[in-house]
């Protein structure tokens, strides 16, 4: 009954999904990519100008990205994987316990004696390159 009266926004949305390179008739689309997202593509030159020195990842570099929404950290979070690995990339959510979140954010100090370019030797942990919460 309810259908009927959405059935012109519903092809709207269908037709906007589509734009975006999405399949409706197979995977979820929150398990597809879009065909452009200038957002994602923003982060990856925020990653590669922050974290990278050519190929390699910085050891004394951080990234920690706030989302709103779950499907969205579970979007950037999937597609980060899939170009860094599944070792770069933390998730952290509202969800976790505090001492879940204790040991994340332990892991994020960098590795004993690395120092900064410019100054004194950081502080010790294990090395990750971004975090996304």
């Amino acid at each position: 009954p309810m259908a009927s009266h959405l059935a012109a926004e519903i092809d709207e949305i269908d037709r906007a999904l589509a734009g975006l390179g999405f399949d409706l008739t197979g995977v979820p689309t929150t398990e597809q990519d879009p065909v452009m997202d200038s957002r994602f593509e923003a982060l990856l030159a925020l990653v590669d100008e922050l974290l990278r020195e050519g190929d390699n990842f910085r050891d004394d570099e951080r990234l920690v990205v706030f989302t709103e929404y779950k499907t969205t950290l579970d979007y950037l979070a999937r597609r980060l994987r899939a170009l860094h690995g599944e070792g770069r990339v933390l998730v952290l959510f509202d969800a976790i316990r505090l001492s879940r979140l204790e040991r994340l954010l332990h892991r994020l100090r960098p590795s004993p004696g690395t120092r900064r370019p410019d100054g004194p030797p950081l502080q010790s942990a294990h090395r990750q390159d971004l975090v996304l919460e």
